[in-house]
């Protein structure tokens, strides 16, 4: 027979028992709720931190591929002013070469070929005018004449000319509204868009003897 004292021993024992096992089991529960809240905020942390490494990255490209953009811009719009710049230099060469061909020994003969080639349009006038450049305008004024003297025109005007025409002549008839330009200016001008396209070329192609 079990005594009262045995059997709260025995109550005793087993609700010690009953209390750690209770008690062990508890602390798993929380050991294992606590890993799973652990692993869930380190995953929440790290996705954030994915989120803001990727957002930084974007905005870093973004800035990249915007600043590289605005240079590539800047570094077109100087070259372009270069070759602007050096095609305006070739273009006063030019010019200049033009300037020393005019008082060259072989200007006579083509101050002789414009007039050949005026005559040949076989214009009708009665007045004639005839524009060169002031050194030319004493000094070829007589051969011109000469060399026009074929025409049908009542009368032929020489006069300086307003403009730097470098070379050549330009005439006129007011009365008929006609205007023949036949100056180095003009020649110049009209070659303007091929001299433009072979210097830039060159410039693409680098070739460095263009200036």
């Amino acid at each position: 027979m079990v005594t009262i004292e045995q059997k709260l021993s025995l109550f005793s024992n087993l609700l010690h028992r009953t209390m750690d096992d209770n008690f062990k089991l508890e602390m798993e529960e929380l050991r294992k709720e606590y890993e799973i809240k652990m692993q869930k905020n380190k995953e929440a942390v790290h996705k954030e931190a994915e989120s803001i490494i990727n957002a930084a990255k974007k905005k870093a490209e973004a800035e990249r591929t915007e600043l590289i953009s605005r240079n590539r811009v800047e570094l077109k719009k100087e070259y372009m002013f270069l070759k602007e710049k050096y095609f305006s230099v070739l273009m006063d060469r030019i010019k200049k070469e033009l300037e020393v061909f005019a008082d060259s020994e072989d200007y006579p003969a083509y101050m002789q070929k414009l007039a050949g080639r005026l005559r040949t349009l076989d214009i009708a006038s009665k007045g004639l005018e005839i524009s060169l450049a002031g050194r030319d305008c004493d000094k070829y004024a007589g051969v011109l004449r000469q060399a026009l003297s074929g025409m049908d025109t009542t009368q032929i005007i020489f006069r300086q000319a307003k403009d730097d025409i470098i070379g050549g002549f330009i005439a006129e008839d007011q009365e008929n509204d006609m205007r023949i330009d036949m100056s180095l200016k003009a020649l110049l001008e009209d070659n303007k868009a091929f001299i433009m396209q072979t210097f830039f070329q060159a410039i693409e192609t680098g070739d460095q003897n263009v200036l």
